[in-house]
């Protein structure tokens, strides 16, 4: 007698990372030697089921002979596991009796809601992750954009963006990267060198490099205070302000979020010369937080403190637990660098989570994840309203709206770009955010390139590590011609956002920079880097077109801007010289080339 499903209990969704490993050509391998190339394959798979799924918290959901399916709770677990499961196929292929028969396995990955039941799973995620593995070439790993937006490049791989990809069976396109172990040496950034022929220096850093981490829960398996976010964007911005300190973006510090990795060893990834960080705990009444300034090289703690820290006020800079540590912070430093100068020669869904999710998906330049942005933010808006940060953003999406030709109402859009920035500017004068979203309307609404290079230098007085007024200060010099100040500009804000989830963006505009400058091989590396990171970015494309036409690659160029146009049909020749504001002689080169490279006119 048939089942009636409609008896059967309701089963809960549950939010998994699902991991499909195919063997690739597996008929290829028993077509010789049967017997033995299943007995390799046994034993890969059992490998793989007891010491790589298991050994990265994941659980095995189905084995078939040639093909294996589990679930993890973390992401970033369940990339290391796919990179552990392509080690151990090469592991079994090269120790047993058939080396000359390599074993290689297709991985693709999907964050999406199951159901379980007596070790069935249910759900379209598993589909989906399959899907994606069908798309890899032996020995590689596809992911899902659900996927990336866990990940920090390039701590947890390097990121590859393939775009939106039509899956077998599924009714809409998804978007897919492909994702491949980092260098172990992982020198982060890589120091910035220019052609060879180029006379212009990168400007060295002379100021003390700090990276302030987020703190970790004082006791394993406690749950971290609400307070300790507030205080890292507090100690962040009260340190940020010392003209004797370049202070790591926030970005950066929050991709060390829940991972077990060593402050030294962080403070190296960040190119520190020192690491504040900490614990933190619930007291009587309060949140108490142990912090140690660590010296990066040596490993020595050069000052240590407790603060008690109870919620009002905390939001003041003057506060003592922001004011006090900082100034302390500052005073060890002083002490601490003139003991080495000494001894040595001289040759010798927080807040902090929605305003992040919203700051990416607004960099996305997909339509979708853009009005998901503007809800975000106005979320955080409506709850801080006494806060710049989101009036800052919500006026810089009225930019991009603007500029990327999405606006129907182009004087309400400006309107209120324009609303939102001297709303911000109200509530915190000395913001450098505030005053970088006011720059950054007079660019993109009003098209007063000097009004908006005015915005960036007073944000970056308030704030001399502030990533983003220095490359938006490079965008401006750019169209105003100014080339050698745009790269120097622009290579600063790449120093200083080593690990900022918005790097392609900084690489994007940084490339424009370069191409002002006549850097032609700087600007088209950093446009490559950038379209790495982010195929759906049109200016990367632009850029790259122009820099190869100036280089003489007229091909390379062509095929460019027929990428661009895949991404942005509507694209033309007219929007870029709109988009450039001033009508200079490199301007209309740099628009000839466009044209010369299949642009259309418009």
């Amino acid at each position: 007698m048939p089942v009636d499903a409609s008896q059967l209990a309701p089963l809960p969704w549950v939010t998994k990372t699902v991991v499909f490993a195919d063997v690739v050509e597996s008929v290829r391998l028993y077509a010789h030697h049967e017997d033995l190339q299943i007995a390799r394959l046994r034993g890969l798979f059992h490998l793989l089921e007891d010491r790589v799924v298991a050994g990265h918290g994941g659980t095995v959901l189905e084995r078939r002979g040639d093909a294996l399916l589990a679930a993890f709770d973390d992401p970033r677990q369940a990339v290391a596991a796919a990179y552990g499961m392509h080690r151990a196929a090469a592991d079994i292929a090269s120790a047993g009796d058939l080396p000359q028969d390599p074993i290689w396995l297709r991985i693709g990955l999907h964050l999406a809601d199951l159901m379980f039941e007596s070790g069935a799973a249910y759900g379209q995620g598993l589909n989906i992750a399959s899907r994606l593995a069908t798309m890899a070439s032996p020995g590689q790993v596809i992911v899902s954009e659900a996927v990336r937006d866990h990940l920090i490049e390039p701590l947890d791989g390097e990121l590859h963006d393939l775009g939106p990809c039509h899956l077998r069976h599924l009714p809409h396109p998804v978007r897919a990267f492909r994702i491949e172990p980092a260098p172990t040496s992982l020198p982060l950034p890589a120091d910035v060198q220019a052609p060879a022929t180029a006379a212009l220096p990168r400007p060295e850093p002379i100021r003390v490099r700090l990276a302030i981490l987020p703190l970790v829960p004082a006791d394993q398996g406690s749950v971290l205070p609400p307070l300790a976010d507030v205080l890292l964007d507090q100690w962040i911005a009260a340190l940020s302000s010392s003209p004797m300190l370049q202070v790591t973006s926030r970005q950066s510090s929050v991709a060390f979020k829940n991972r077990a990795m060593q402050p030294r060893a962080a403070g190296r990834h960040l190119q520190a010369d020192f690491v504040l960080a900490g614990t933190a705990g619930i007291g009587y009444e309060a949140m108490r937080a142990q912090l140690s300034l660590i010296h990066v090289d040596s490993g020595d703690s050069v000052w240590e403190d407790e603060v008690w820290v109870h919620e009002d006020g905390i939001v003041d800079l003057t506060h003592p637990a922001v004011a006090g540590i900082a100034e302390q912070v500052v005073q060890a430093l002083l002490v601490t660098e003139w003991q080495l100068a000494r001894g040595r020669p001289l040759p010798n869904l927080a807040l902090h989570t929605l305003h992040l999710a919203a700051v990416n998906q607004l960099h996305r330049f997909g339509r979708q994840e853009f009005e998901r942005a503007h809800e975000m933010l106005q979320a955080l808006r409506d709850r801080v309203p006494r806060h710049a940060t989101p009036l800052a953003w919500l006026a810089r999406w009225h930019v991009f709206r603007i500029v990327q030709g999405w606006s129907d109402d182009r004087a309400k859009d400006s309107a209120d770009a324009l609303e939102y920035a001297n709303r911000a500017l109200v509530i915190e004068p000395d913001s450098s955010l505030a005053l970088v979203m006011a720059g950054s309307v007079q660019a993109g609404v009003q098209l007063d390139m000097d009004a908006a290079r005015s915005y960036y230098d007073q944000a970056l007085a308030r704030n001399p590590s502030e990533p983003l007024a220095w490359l938006l200060k490079g965008v401006a010099h750019g169209f105003l011609g100014e080339g050698e100040q745009a790269l120097l500009a622009s290579e600063r804000s790449l120093q200083l956002s080593p690990l900022d989830p918005l790097r392609y963006y900084y690489h994007s505009l940084s490339s424009a920079a370069a191409m002002g400058a006549r850097r032609y091989e700087r600007a088209v590396d950093l446009a490559q880097h950038a379209i790495r990171a982010n195929c759906m970015h049109g200016s990367a494309y632009r850029t790259l077109a122009i820099a190869q036409s100036m280089l003489g690659q007229p091909a390379e160029a062509r095929v460019t801007v027929q990428r661009l146009l895949a991404i942005e049909p509507g694209s033309n020749v007219r929007q870029f010289v709109a988009r450039a504001a001033v009508d200079s002689a490199q301007n209309r080169r740099f628009a000839q080339a466009l044209a010369d490279a299949g642009l259309p006119p418009g």
